[in-house]
């Protein structure tokens, strides 16, 4: 499984330079004010796309690892649901936004929502897709078409943002398209992996009660993770307008970049944490968060000291005041990526989405309450520890479970083994011959 790690990872590098050279288009092009509208119709649609599927993408997670023989059947029945859901989602979310955007966001104008009410069907598929192929193992082909779509929307942004010099609406449109366009593909490859579309009967009495029902357990969790994400950007948007905003979003979305391999890391455990026993899934996923922990602690101390050269040659001096958002970010992005990996113990193995939807809970109340009480007097560095101090106290709680639940030590998820060293050699080796056979 770590080897599948390895692969995920090397896919979602070139991801990060794909995404990130998009990203540098988008903050030369259209300013510190036009990314910070951009960034907030993104926002929209991820948490839009979270609310359209119901929770769907943890029991696809979680589900299709374990019935894999099932999966034509389950991928059918998500896309009944999911037609449903998501009409339901943006009739709502319109005559919500469209009344009260003033208040909700102000600044942001009402033809960018529309935008993004189109936009939100086809990232509700893709999420939905790759956590089905995550609980199928499908690592590779998860990360080409990823790569795909990143790639679709750096030609959709040349072209016409940059090309054509169109503006925000032009780049909305660009985004969309190219989800489109990564949603296409995906539905091709789930067809060529799952088989027809078809209505096929159910495998068992009472599945798909279980399948729905674990989807609504984690659906509180999944919204309040989406929201404890992002709180910080609307509040500073309400305080301060899209010119912050877009500020704080370049260093925000640098910062998850660095984040894209430990993803990778997580979707290949998926598989692992449904199938392995208890005490075998423990110890893998302990030697997954003793890696990310160091790894990540690396990449974060190269980060806070490069970040003042990275944004004046990628961004240029119209970004300086990001360069100490990074910094405080940065710390925080190690403890997130610690767990995401314990995420997908918690739901594939213990399977309790109700626990970690009681955490993220716990981390959109306090991060709203750090945000109230930062974001006005401290503005971006206010809106960063807002974000930050939950990162931290959540992560640290997490842990503090999963000792509990498993019965490992401290030193089991920070200290590395010569069994993690010789893991490490075998999976590059293996990677490394991989790459000559190809050559």
């Amino acid at each position: 499984m770590f080897y599948l790690s390895l692969v995920g990872t090397a896919t979602r590098v070139a991801l990060i330079g794909v995404t990130l050279a998009n990203a540098v288009i988008l903050a030369r092009v259209l300013g510190p004010r036009g990314v910070g509208e951009f960034f907030l119709i993104a926002q929209v649609v991820a948490i839009l796309a979270v609310v359209g599927e119901g929770g769907l993408s943890h029991s696809a997670a979680a589900f299709f690892g374990r019935n894999p023989l099932e999966s034509r059947y389950m991928h059918g029945m998500m896309l009944r649901i999911l037609s449903v859901s998501v009409t339901v989602t943006l009739v709502v979310a319109a005559a919500i936004l469209t009344q009260l955007h003033d208040v909700i966001l102000p600044d942001v104008r009402v033809e960018l929502l529309w935008i993004a009410f189109a936009t939100v069907p086809f990232a509700v598929y893709a999420n939905v897709w790759i956590a089905m192929m995550a609980g199928l193992g499908r690592i590779a082909e998860t990360s080409a078409v990823l790569l795909v779509g990143a790639g679709l929307w750096l030609t959709l942004t040349g072209f016409l943002v940059v090309g054509l010099k169109g503006g925000v609406d032009v780049a909305a449109l660009a985004y969309g398209a190219s989800l489109a366009g990564q949603a296409s593909i995906m539905a091709i490859v789930a067809r060529r992996h799952i088989g027809s579309l078809g209505r096929a009967g159910a495998p068992a009495p009472r599945f798909a009660r279980q399948f729905i029902s674990f989807a609504g357990r984690a659906f509180p969790g999944a919204i309040a993770h989406q929201l404890w994400q992002r709180m910080p950007v609307f509040l500073l948007n309400a305080f301060y307008g899209p010119t912050e905003v877009g500020i704080f979003s370049t260093a925000q979305q640098l910062v998850q970049r660095t984040l894209l391999p430990i993803v990778a890391m997580q979707s290949a455990t998926y598989n692992e944490m449904s199938t392995l026993s208890r005490p075998a899934s423990t110890s893998a996923v302990n030697s997954y968060v003793r890696f990310c922990w160091w790894g990540m602690i690396i990449v974060a101390a190269i980060g806070i000291a490069l970040a003042g050269p990275i944004v004046q040659v990628l961004f240029s001096g119209r970004y300086q005041a990001a360069v100490p958002v990074i910094q405080v970010l940065l710390p925080g992005a190690v403890f997130s990526a610690c767990a995401l990996l314990l995420d997908a113990f918690f739901l594939n193995q213990l399977h309790r989405p109700g626990l970690l939807s009681a955490l993220a809970g716990i981390q959109v109340l306090l991060c709203v309450g750090l945000g109230v009480l930062l974001i006005p007097g401290w503005g971006l560095a206010g809106a960063a520890m807002s974000l930050v101090i939950t990162q931290v106290l959540g992560t640290l709680l997490y842990a503090r479970w999963h000792l509990k639940c498993t019965g490992s030590r401290v030193r089991d998820l920070i200290s590395i083994t010569r069994s993690d060293v010789r893991t490490a050699q075998r999976g590059f080796r293996r990677l490394r011959s991989r790459g000559l056979r190809q050559g």
